[in-house]
């Protein structure tokens, strides 16, 4: 249970209800925990257990000390994670997390995406400091993964210490501003500016248009009617015209929906997979030997559960699915994917009428953003009786 990371005091209870004549206190549990842990590091520091479990298991891992022989940096990924990652080495989300150590070291989340739009940790890092240097040397030995493959899409939110690092480290990657972290942001600086929570509103709804207009005409239209909607509010206009406008064609949908990035414009992703990590942690206050226990349990569940997902996939058929069109693709590329196809699919149907006039729009921008045919494509496949062919969704792949 202790290996588990289960409580001492669960523990306790759990033994309590074995029987009669159970005497044990928290102290036995805890001197227990003890004994184990100094069994386990023989005469060894704990650093230096750490360094040899990591060799022994195969990470790969690299490490540097200070003059005082202090540790100031730790780089490791678990070989299923480094599997993944070659597997799927498509869209990185990078992220920074706290209270996972007694050291109080800050913890690099280098998080990947499946086809099945499902997440993976690549490997974890842990900084003495979030400088771009310490950043840098975390983003090589993330680079070192990959070989000569590189990422198409890299998420952070506005760390420039870790946005610098990202581009030097990976220029020819796509680098995306979380949304999310962007709203979260304007929010906490912009709202004490208004009023009114129905003047709140409307600055929020104008400046989402903003960052979702569609093409850069829409765009320079918005951002200029949003500047003389709020040129009352100049600190709100200096602060985001400062610190975001910047960085504009890393968040605006006019220039993020022109290359592949698979949804992929915020780093929730990363706030989801750092609560379920933590919930293996459980505490804040493990050495790094302790962590890396943990973690290995966290991530070998991930891979377990992908593992299961990529076999019920190759043997499973949707029932909205079995038809001629997709005959090629089954049981080959995501269901995910699929998923996604078919929309467009019943999008397309919509879209010709019996003279075969569109009675909708197309989303041309769906195939830049998803790598998957839109609904003008689809119509144009059906209407010339073409399937879908693997060779094009293969980024979707399960095989």
């Amino acid at each position: 249970m202790l290996s588990a990371g289960v409580a001492p005091r669960r523990i306790l209870s759990t033994l309590g209800h074995q029987g009669e004549g159970f005497q044990a206190i928290a102290k036995t549990i805890y001197n227990e925990k003890t004994r184990l842990r100094k069994a386990e590091l023989g005469d060894r520091p704990p650093l230096i257990a750490l360094i040899h479990s990591l060799g022994e298991a195969n990470y790969r891992f690299h490490y540097e000390c200070n003059s005082d022989d202090q540790l100031i940096q730790l780089f490791f990924a678990h070989p299923r994670s480094v599997e993944l990652a070659v597997k799927y080495p498509f869209i990185l989300v990078m992220d920074c997390t706290y209270k996972t150590n007694r050291f109080r070291m800050p913890m690099l989340h280098v998080i990947g995406m499946t086809s099945f739009n499902t997440s993976f940790t690549v490997a974890v890092a842990f900084l003495k400091e979030e400088t771009e240097p310490y950043y840098r040397w975390a983003l090589e030995q993330v680079a070192n993964l990959y070989g000569t493959t590189k990422p198409l899409v890299i998420t952070t939110d506005r760390e420039l210490a870790l946005m610098n690092a990202v581009d030097f480290t990976f220029p020819t990657s796509k680098h995306l501003l979380c949304v999310w972290h962007i709203q979260k942001n304007t929010l906490a600086r912009c709202k004490k500016y208004f009023a009114s929570s129905g003047d709140w509103d409307q600055f929020q709804k104008a400046w989402t248009k903003v960052i979702y207009s569609s093409s850069e005409q829409i765009f320079t239209a918005q951002w200029e009617s949003f500047c003389q909607t709020y040129d009352s509010v100049p600190a709100v206009l200096t602060y985001i015209a400062n610190v975001w406008m910047p960085y504009k064609e890393r968040f605006v949908a006019a220039y993020t929906n022109q290359y592949l990035h698979f949804g992929n414009v915020n780093s929730s992703r990363a706030e989801g997979h750092h609560a379920r990590i933590k919930a293996y942690l459980t505490v804040s206050n493990n050495d790094l030997r302790e962590v890396q226990i943990r973690l290995s349990d966290a991530i070998e569940n991930e891979a377990n559960a992908i593992a299961a997902q990529v076999a019920m996939e190759r043997t499973r058929i949707f029932h909205h699915l079995d038809q001629p069109f997709y005959c090629n693709v089954l049981r080959r590329v995501s269901v995910y994917a699929l998923n996604k196809i078919h929309e467009q699919y019943l999008k397309a149907l919509r879209m010709m009428s019996s003279d075969g006039v569109e009675s909708s729009p197309c989303e041309d921008y769906f195939s830049k953003t998803m790598g998957l045919p839109c609904a003008r494509r689809v119509s144009e496949m059906l209407a010339f009786d073409r399937v879908l062919a693997l060779d094009k969704y293969i980024l979707y792949g399960i095989s």
